[in-house]
């Protein structure tokens, strides 16, 4: 079996179970991406992405329902990948992702009037201040707050 994994890497194929993972991301992405950044799953709680899953046909003021199929996809592929820490509970006010513990802790100190930016525009732009967004990286040596 160990024979046949190593096999599988070296010829760069998905090994048992990942290719349902990759077509259930490619989906979440697909369908998420259309309109917004397709925000990293772990970055919110399971209730959080439930309730949002729930709530399609009123999503943020649009209606994003999609066939049943491609919810229940994107749905377990959520649940799988959701937020494992001390906040993995926590579903925001107006399950906003901008209003979660780590979101307000990770950019407090920035200044309300950057948020007005045209550039910016709200705190939910992530790709206005983090040009690598679209590929679900945050981190802090990428970071360009626009003027």
């Amino acid at each position: 079996m160990a024979m046949a994994l190593t096999l599988l890497v070296w010829l760069g194929l998905p090994l048992p179970g990942q290719a349902d993972t990759l077509e259930a991301e490619a989906a979440y992405q697909n369908q998420c991406a259309a309109c917004h950044i397709a925000f990293p799953p772990k970055k919110l709680s399971a209730g959080a992405w439930k309730k949002i899953m729930g709530q399609l046909e009123s999503h943020f003021g649009v209606n994003a329902s999609m066939d049943p199929s491609s919810q229940q996809v994107i749905a377990d592929y959520l649940a799988k990948n959701v937020a494992r820490s001390f906040w993995s509970d926590e579903i925001p006010p107006h399950n906003r992702m901008t209003q979660t513990r780590w979101f307000l802790r990770k950019h407090g100190g920035i200044p309300a009037e950057v948020w007005g930016r045209d550039a910016v525009r709200s705190a939910s732009h992530c790709a206005a201040c983090h040009p690598e967004a679209g590929q679900s990286y945050f981190g802090d040596d990428t970071v360009r707050i626009p003027r």
